[in-house]
């Protein structure tokens, strides 16, 4: 199995959704020929302090199977608290043209970013609002599903 890192830009381009999300709308119309991924992962938003994580609405649309798939593992593994299997906000972002393209993606994304969701695009979203634990769970429980072969 390969795994394939998508590193896009143009997500908050805006001020309207024609001009956002340009480098993942460029990568669903221009899909390598014969390119089949199992599915997607998003991770946006993923090292906030508290970091709270609940199932992205359009994720559980698009994708529920990889929900499911990503949202038992962190379970398995000890991060329920992290990774909550309620539901959460729907989120327009990078994973609608993939999976509107057939790439089945899911948004792990915490939107609720400092106390009362302060810090978002303001002058205080900077590296000491962040937390190296909240990447280190991320990463630990994408480095599992990866090793699991997905």
């Amino acid at each position: 199995m390969g795994v394939d890192l998508l590193f896009v830009d143009g997500e908050d381009f805006g001020p309207g959704e024609r001009d956002m999300y340009l480098g993942a709308k460029h990568f669903a119309r221009n899909q390598p020929p014969g390119y089949q991924p199992l599915y997607g992962v998003l991770l946006d938003m993923v090292g906030d302090r508290d970091l709270r994580v609940p199932v992205e609405g359009n994720s559980a649309r698009y994708a529920p199977e990889v929900v499911r798939r990503v949202w038992d593992l962190a379970r398995e593994m000890g991060h329920g608290e992290v990774f909550v299997n309620e539901a959460g906000p729907y989120i327009s972002d990078d994973h609608i043209p993939l999976n509107e393209a057939g790439i089945r993606t899911i948004d792990i994304i915490d939107f609720e970013y400092g106390p009362g969701h302060r810090f978002w695009h303001t002058p205080q979203d900077v590296p000491a609002n962040t937390s190296a634990q909240s990447l280190g769970i991320v990463g630990r429980v994408m480095t599992e599903l990866i090793r699991r072969a997905g």
